[in-house]
């Protein structure tokens, strides 16, 4: 958030903010540090599933299995989560 929204107030939770959900500084901030910690380059050429992730990326399987779900949704990997 200090890097990508210095200037924004951050979403509590509970608080529904209006707009497009990639407009939302949480979604954002989720979305760097999503890419950050597990690239999905590496994923799609080093990892097969979830376990392979975390365990590789030293993440948690919660974490592993939000990045499996995004690459999954956006057709970079077919594998389940």
């Amino acid at each position: 958030h200090i890097v990508l929204h210095s200037d924004v107030k951050l979403p509590r939770q509970g608080v529904v903010l209006p707009g497009k959900i990639c407009e939302s500084s949480e979604w954002q901030a989720n979305a760097f540090s999503g890419e950050f910690l597990a690239p999905a380059y590496l994923i799609v050429s080093h990892c097969r599933s979830v376990a392979d992730i975390a365990t590789k990326f030293n993440v948690s399987q919660g974490c592993a299995r939000a990045r499996a779900n995004r690459l999954n949704k956006e057709g970079a990997i077919a594998w389940k989560s």
